[in-house]
């Protein structure tokens, strides 16, 4: 294994150990050759590793019963993080070349090191002297010949990375509370870490509660999740019913970093329920017609489309029927237009009981009527729904304490005898609803094709 594929610790555990050796073999080398050849070897591997490990290796002796610490030897990484000179500083008080060792606590771990023998990590310390000003992670060892090794980093950059992102946490929740919206963070094991006032408010303080467990009443982790577009730094926005309390929100998932630089979740979620019984709304005003509360013609040819096309598949016929209301306009100029609307309604009201599940019934415009019998067996059975409309129109209707007698005259078509499109059926349907007016109102035509 080469050196730059140890890690940091196997280094330091190799640097210790070569150093420990060399002090073993200094005692002995006056013995014989082979160990005077076995110390520069070692020597020579130890200076390898001292001077080009990427983090700084110092060296020093106790003085006084460690009192202070004399500086021996610095690695080039150690000259460079510190700023200084080897040859300036080797032989000398580290307390007097580097009196803020006391200051952050460093110090008190080399007496601890040197009269223990036990090895310590100092994670984080806060380094200031006359030179510099700086974050240090440091691990000291004790060797057999009574030397401190210090092996350290500066962490000046990552600890000001940290800050910041701790800064912008902070702002971030800061803002997060302020928003109406429900706002959330959760980690990668699904916990919750955060909410904003408006979701405890609306959910309760659930922080520390697993997500899918709390909001979604799930054993497992939801299927719909994005967290793995979240891992790839995507934003996904997507939306749910929930039952428990009555509305649909809209959900956007952000990653997010907190200070270890672990991807978190932020969910944003939008009570969209208004909106959503709004867009149902239009959608019903897009497709129906407000008088009578029926399909209108957009989606008739929409039904019509669909109804031809399985028709067609499953080898059925299908019956398209246009009727409308004999002399309604006499109705509309005696009585009004107001008694008119209140005609149509009435109309409305007898065809639904009369319709079969799957047949559809709309108005066209006016007072006229388009209805749809999908998969019939034949044509014929298109004309029990013709007779059932005409003889509802037998019985008076009453409108503004009046009693109107009114009739209807009807069109039918058959697919795919007479059309094989919605233009063409609904065409044919007007033209033998006019033939039955022609015949004297009141009765049903079927569409005969000029010869």
């Amino acid at each position: 294994m080469k050196d730059k594929d140890k890690t940091k610790e196997q280094l330091i555990t190799e640097l210790v150990e070569l150093r420990q050796k060399i002090t073993e073999l200094e005692e002995m080398k006056n013995k014989n050759k082979t160990t005077e050849k076995s110390l520069l070897a070692n020597e020579k591997r130890f200076r390898g590793l001292f001077d080009h490990m990427s983090s700084g290796v110092a060296i020093y002796e106790a003085k006084d019963n460690g009192r202070d610490f004399i500086i021996k030897d610095y690695n080039k990484a150690g000259e460079r993080i510190e700023k200084v000179k080897k040859k300036d500083i080797i032989g000398r008080s580290v307390l007097k070349v580097f009196p803020g060792v006391k200051d952050f606590g460093l110090f008190e771990v080399f007496q601890k090191v040197y009269k223990t023998g036990k090895s310590q990590h100092h994670p984080i310390s806060f380094y200031q002297d006359q030179r510099i000003t700086g974050w240090r992670e440091n691990y000291v060892y004790k060797l057999p010949s009574g030397e401190i090794v210090a092996v350290y980093d500066d962490i000046t950059e990552r600890k000001q990375e940290e800050e910041t992102l701790k800064q912008s946490e902070e702002k971030l929740k800061s803002i997060l509370n302020t928003m109406s919206d429900y706002c959330y963070i959760r980690d990668k094991d699904f916990k919750i870490k955060f909410m904003n006032k408006s979701m405890i408010e609306k959910f309760g303080n659930q922080i520390g509660k697993i997500c899918y467990k709390t909001f979604f009443n799930r054993k497992s982790p939801c299927p719909w999740d994005k967290f793995k577009e979240i891992q790839k730094g995507e934003t996904v926005k997507w939306e749910y019913y929930f039952p428990e309390w009555g509305g649909t929100f809209e959900i956007m998932d952000s990653p997010i970093k907190n200070k270890d630089g672990i991807i978190l979740k932020l969910g944003i979620a939008r009570d969209i329920s208004e909106h959503k019984q709004t867009e149902k709304e239009l959608t019903y005003l897009a497709t129906h017609d407000i008088l009578t509360g029926f399909p209108n013609r957009t989606l008739f040819d929409d039904r019509l489309t669909l109804a031809i096309a399985q028709a067609k598949r499953n080898k059925k016929k299908l019956a398209v029927m246009l009727f409308d209301l004999d002399r309604f306009k006499e109705v509309n100029d005696t009585m009004g237009h107001v008694a008119g609307d209140q005609l149509l309604k009435e109309v409305s009201k007898r065809m639904k009981n009369l319709l079969r599940k799957g047949d559809t019934i709309a108005r066209m415009g006016g007072d006229e009527f388009l209805l749809l019998l999908p998969e019939i067996s034949q044509i014929k059975d298109a004309t029990k729904i013709t007779r059932k409309i005409i003889d509802s129109f037998k019985s008076t209707f009453k409108i503004d304490h009046q009693k109107i007698h009114i009739t209807t005259s009807i069109g039918i078509v058959a697919y795919p005898e007479d059309g094989e499109d919605s233009v063409t059926l609904i065409k044919n349907a007007d033209i033998a609803m006019y033939q039955a007016k022609k015949e004297g109102r009141n009765n049903y035509q079927f569409y005969k094709k000029l010869i």
